[in-house]
């Protein structure tokens, strides 16, 4: 397997002209490969034998799937002692910019992103693309209680990707135009995995 953690991340600089990064931006030595997989990804034609070769190990099981198939991937940041948060419950960014960099591209090849309710309300996430290049994925919220707050910045940004919140049919969320509720039967006040 390639490892692409002295690689995939090198140094934060100061830059003026990003300042949708964050103030920071990434320099990395396979900007080039990252961005031709990135294009193809946007323009829906990217498959696993144009995979470039830095990346195959990591991405390639991504694009080997057939068309049909649903493919689910999970993410958890953790510290190297194991942890997903520190002793006080901060858990922002634990495992570090690599981390946070690797989970950008995750991202920019998925075609969405899915948190629940308390990820939405304690972390207020983007759940954009914005350490690499790369397309934005759709963003998920599965809200059983209708509990999503119109203000959170996850269904306000304006770059043209659905918004979909998962709720049950007796949740009467409210949200800016445009957020599709999709409503799914619930036991107890909770979703089924199944059902999404």
């Amino acid at each position: 397997m390639t490892d692409l953690s002295d690689l995939s991340v090198a140094p934060l600089v100061e830059t003026a002209k990003k300042p949708a990064l964050t103030g920071h931006e990434v320099i990395d030595p396979l900007h080039e490969s990252w961005c031709m997989l990135a294009d193809a990804v946007r323009r829906e034609t990217a498959h696993a034998a144009m995979v470039p070769a830095p990346w195959r190990d990591v991405f390639e099981p991504l694009f080997c799937a057939p068309d049909t198939d649903v493919m689910v991937i999970a993410q958890l940041g953790q510290s190297l002692d194991g942890r997903i948060a520190t002793r006080t419950g901060h858990s922002k960014y634990i495992n570090g910019m690599p981390g946070l960099v690797h989970l950008h591209r995750l991202r920019a090849v998925v075609d969405a992103v899915m948190v629940g309710i308390g990820t939405a309300l304690a972390d207020d996430p983007l759940l954009n693309v914005r350490m690499v290049p790369g397309r934005h994925p759709h963003r998920v919220v599965i809200d059983p209680r209708g509990r999503l707050k119109a203000t959170a910045r996850l269904l306000n940004l304006d770059d043209g990707v659905r918004r979909i919140v998962l709720t049950t049919a007796d949740s009467v969320p409210k949200l800016p135009a445009g957020v599709e509720i999709v409503r799914l039967p619930s036991e107890g006040g909770l979703i089924n995995p199944l059902d999404i």
